[in-house]
Parts: C-alpha cells; sequence; structure tokens
C-alpha cells in the first residue's frame, strides 16, 4: 500500500527496516545473505543509508559494512549489488550517503564516497558517470539535501559545502 513510512538504518543492531509514522515495524532485514560479498565469507553489514528511486525502488548504502550499494525493489526483496570496495571508477570506501538528484536533465545517484574523500556520481541503474573531487573542500562528505537549485553536503571536519548543478563547491 502506498503511503508515508520511516525507513530507518541500525549500524549497532546491522539491520534496515521499514516502519509506519507511529512505529510500527513492517519489515526488518539483514544483509542478503545469499550474494557477492555477503555469502563469501563472513562479511561485515552496517547500512547508513537510504536514496528512494523514481520507481519506488530503494539504493541502500552499506557503508560501515561492506562498502557496496544494495538496490531492492520498492517491496524491499533484494535485487543487486552496485560497486565494489576500493578506490576506483564506481568503487567505494565507506559511501555513507547516498540521494538521487533531479536537479539536471536526468536523475542521477550521487554518493558520499567518504573514505575515497570524493563524490560519485552514477546512472539510476548503477553505472559510473564521474567522481567529484575538491581537497579544499569535500574531505569527508556525509550525506546531501537539495534546496533549490543549491545541493547542502555536510562534512564530518564540521562543515557544509554547498554544491551547484554541477556539483562544484560554490560555498
Amino acid at each position: 500500500a502506498d503511503g508515508e513510512y520511516l525507513y530507518v538504518t541500525d549500524v549497532v543492531r546491522c539491520i534496515f527496516a521499514k516502519l509506519t509514522l507511529d512505529g510500527q515495524v513492517l519489515w526488518e532485514k539483514h544483509h542478503p545473505g545469499e550474494v557477492r560479498p555477503y555469502a563469501v565469507q563472513p562479511i561485515s553489514f552496517s547500512p547508513t543509508n537510504f536514496a528512494f528511486l523514481p520507481n519506488g525502488d530503494f539504493i541502500l548504502a552499506d557503508g560501515y559494512g561492506s562498502g557496496v550499494l544494495l538496490r531492492y525493489d520498492r517491496h524491499g526483496e533484494f535485487l543487486r549489488v552496485i560497486g565494489g570496495t576500493g578506490a576506483g571508477e564506481g568503487e567505494f570506501s565507506c559511501p555513507h550517503g547516498v540521494f538521487v538528484d533531479d536537479r539536471g536533465p536526468q536523475p542521477v545517484i550521487v554518493v558520499a564516497d567518504r573514505g575515497n574523500f570524493r563524490l560519485q556520481i552514477l546512472t539510476l541503474d548503477g553505472r559510473f558517470l564521474r567522481a567529484v573531487r575538491d581537497e579544499e573542500n569535500l574531505r569527508w562528505p556525509c550525506q546531501f539535501d537539495v534546496q533549490g537549485d543549491l545541493m547542502l553536503c555536510p562534512d564530518l571536519e564540521g562543515q557544509l559545502c554547498l554544491l551547484d548543478c554541477d556539483y562544484r563547491v560554490i560555498a
């Protein structure tokens, strides 16, 4: 059923869940144990954030765990892993925040690739488009919000960056 819900991550219990607005748990999930990298060996899972796609699917960042993104359908059924752990294109080190940015001609996924001191821009199906670096200003990006044409990106070092539509730091 459609409506408003709370989607939460719990980094202590290593779960993510869907709740009603009054706190009733509709479902609670752990990592998708049947797929790589989780099925290969015991691996850490500690999800940090959600991003919701226009079709209702969502991206879950396993930021404090395996360092990948996981795609689920609107019902919370696992679809696939996006990316891998590392420093290359489409690889992540603590992908803490994820956000669907619809300010441009096509919506994209923006990832706060915190351990690699950058943002990564992906298509909605998870293909790498580009990395954004600004060593002076984007040190440890955490999450995103958009107000008009500006994207706000808080940083673990106590600053807030304002980014334009091309992800250039303007303040």
